[in-house]
C-alpha cells in the first residue's frame, strides 16, 4: 500500500473486501478511483462508505488507486438567494480550503508504488543538467545532442560529396591509396 494526505495505492485488490481510506470528503464526487488504470463508477464498480472511510471493490484488480480531489469551482458561493451565510455552508468551504491545500502539495508530482513520479500530466521544469547516468534529460542536453549530431552529419556529407566529385578528403589518404583503391604505401 502507497499513501498520501488524500491519495492511496493498494495492489492485489479483491472483490467485496473493504479497504481504508486516509482521508476525508464532502461527496462521493470528489472521490477518483482507477482499477488497473481504467476509472471506476461508483455503486456498478465500488462503494464508499464515508462514516467508515472505506471503499469495497466489486472486482478484483492488480492496482486500485484513489484520490480525493476537489473542485476549486466547489468554494463559489451564490449570495442570490439568501444574504447569509449559514455555519454548516462556512465549514464547508474551509473543509474546501484545506483539501485544495493538501492535494495542491500531493498531487502536483507523487511517487508511485514503484518508485516512479506520475507528473499527472504536468510539464516538469527546471531539470538541472545531466550528472549520473540515469538522470533525467532536459530539453538543454537534448538540443546539445541534435547541434553535435547535426554537425557531424553535416561533416561527413561533404567528404562524402568531395569524394563522389574525385577529391581526397586528407592528404595521407591521397599519399597511400591510388586512384584504383590500390596501398602504395
Amino acid at each position: 500500500m502507497f499513501t498520501t494526505d488524500t491519495q492511496v495505492i493498494y495492489e492485489n485488490v479483491l472483490a467485496g473486501q473493504a479497504y481504508s481510506l486516509p482521508f476525508d470528503w464532502l461527496d462521493n464526487s470528489q472521490i477518483l478511483v482507477f482499477g488497473d488504470s481504467e476509472k471506476l463508477t461508483e455503486t456498478s464498480q465500488y462503494t464508499l462508505d464515508k462514516t467508515a472511510r472505506t471503499i469495497v471493490p466489486l472486482s478484483n484488480y492488480g492496482k486500485l488507486v484513489v484520490t480525493r480531489y476537489t473542485l476549486g469551482s466547489d468554494l463559489a458561493y451564490n449570495f442570490q438567494s439568501t444574504k447569509s451565510l449559514r455555519a454548516d455552508e462556512l465549514q464547508r468551504a474551509l473543509d474546501i480550503i484545506r483539501y485544495l491545500g493538501e492535494e495542491g502539495a500531493t498531487q502536483s508530482l507523487q511517487l508511485g508504488s514503484e518508485g516512479t513520479y506520475d507528473a499527472k500530466g504536468n510539464r516538469i521544469s527546471n531539470i538541472v543538467g545531466l550528472v549520473d547516468p540515469q538522470d533525467a534529460v532536459n530539453k538543454a542536453a537534448l538540443d546539445s545532442v541534435n547541434h553535435t549530431l547535426t554537425d557531424l552529419i553535416n561533416a561527413y556529407a561533404s567528404q562524402e560529396q568531395y569524394l563522389i566529385d574525385g577529391g581526397f578528403p586528407d592528404s595521407d589518404f591521397e599519399r597511400t591509396f591510388d586512384g584504383g583503391g590500390a596501398y602504395n604505401g
